[in-house]
């Protein structure tokens, strides 16, 4: 199996080479070069935009979203860190053996409705305000909510949640996101509806938002039995 990469698209980063998970910290990268031993990318960035450079021989976990929908995971290695053309920094992996490679297509996503608080924050791209609301509805592929703080369709904004878990686990997604849907809310003529599609979500976020979205169905469905 050989992995659609295309030099621009973005990929995620954990150190080992074990099933990502919402406890390790993911990095965000990007391809910048492919070749047929190794692959180049940007040096990774944590959360909060901090430059992270692997030890060369570190064992990383790589996750890489396509068009069609499909996700591939495979481990690999750090080989070096050099500076390119431009003098920038980026670090080489190597390239997944094609029996490393697992294509998962994505789960069909299904929509919960919750009461999250949900802060709305501006991308590097737009100008607005911060603001806080309340999720009417949520999956792994967007949510929807009302404000009075009206955004143009094909606004691109950065979101983050808070997410009760069972047992007190407290997790906390975040991420870019676009507005697909403005519309007037069913719940009150004054506040106009959002619905927003989330980009390049991290793998642990969208495995925290799938098991919420789990829980909660299982809950409402408990409860209505």
């Amino acid at each position: 199996m050989k992995i659609p990469f295309k030099i621009g698209e973005h990929l995620t980063l954990q150190q080992g080479k074990d099933k990502m998970s919402q406890l390790d910290e993911p990095f965000k990268s990007r391809l910048v070069d492919i070749q047929e031993d190794h692959i180049c990318i940007e040096c990774p960035i944590t959360r909060e935009g901090k430059v992270t450079y692997f030890p060369v021989g570190e064992k990383m976990s790589a996750t890489y979203d396509v068009y069609d929908g499909a996700r591939y995971t495979f481990p690999c290695d750090v080989l070096s860190h050099k500076r390119d053309p431009n003098n920038v920094m980026v670090t080489l992996l190597s390239y997944p053996k094609k029996d490393d490679i697992v294509r998962i297509q994505r789960r069909k996503n299904f929509r919960v409705p919750c009461h999250l608080v949900v802060r709305i924050q501006p991308h590097e791209t737009t100008q607005i305000a911060p603001f806080e609301t309340h999720t009417i509805d949520l999956s792994a592929g967007g949510l929807a909510y009302d404000a009075n703080h009206p955004l143009p369709e094909a606004t691109i904004l950065n979101w983050s949640l808070t997410l009760p878990m069972p047992e007190g686990q407290v997790l906390q997604p975040s991420g870019t996101a676009r507005v697909v849907r403005v519309e007037p809310s069913p719940k009150d003529p004054s506040l106009l509806r959002h619905s927003i599609e989330f980009q390049n979500l991290m793998p642990a976020d969208e495995e925290a938002i799938v098991q919420y979205c789990f829980n909660r169905q299982r809950k409402i469905r408990h409860t209505t039995l």
